[in-house]
């Protein structure tokens, strides 16, 4: 595939999956990527989403990370083009997607009808400021920042994360 990789593709990659599981409503839990999918997910097809609980996303990168990380970005797309191997090249549309991607909204959040837990490590590569935008334009949303947790929350606070998305999930 030379195309670029986009979240919109991805959510619609999930539509097209929800659609041939015929699942007509679902629940979404995404982290990074996987959370930006899911807020275009709620934004573009909101009859699919019942409730979306989201981590480490973003609506547009050069509102939500440091202009230092956009330029390691940048530096590690330049070095993996000097490398021919298909997994190289694949991390080239994957990194420049992160430096691309997405282009979300205050308008296009404001969209979003379903509940949504916005969440964030303290210490995350997602600026708190950003994460705040964004649990504010979203009508029925919930922010959680967890304390001094990373971009990795889910994996470092293991049961708080599980215990709030949970809780948000239940309610």
């Amino acid at each position: 595939m030379t195309d670029p990789l986009s979240y919109d593709l991805y959510a619609e990659d999930m539509k097209i999956l929800l659609d041939s599981l015929h699942i007509n409503k679902t629940n979404i839990l995404g982290w990074s990527d996987g959370g930006n999918t899911g807020l275009i997910m709620a934004a573009k097809y909101p009859k699919y989403v019942d409730k979306l609980a989201v981590t480490g996303a973003c609506t547009n990168p050069n509102d939500a990370v440091s202009t230092s990380t956009l330029e390691e970005v940048r530096k590690a797309i330049e070095s993996l083009k000097t490398k021919l191997d298909a997994q190289s090249k694949y991390q080239v549309k994957l990194f420049t997607m992160l430096l691309t991607e997405p282009h979300l909204t205050a308008l296009d959040l404001k969209k979003i009808k379903a509940p949504v837990l916005v969440m964030a490590g303290e210490k995350d590569m997602i600026l708190e400021k950003h994460t705040k935008f964004i649990a504010d334009n979203i009508p029925k949303s919930q922010l959680f920042i967890f304390k001094g947790a990373s971009h990795y929350v889910p994996v470092e606070k293991v049961s708080e994360f599980n215990t709030e998305v949970l809780t948000f999930l239940n309610q």
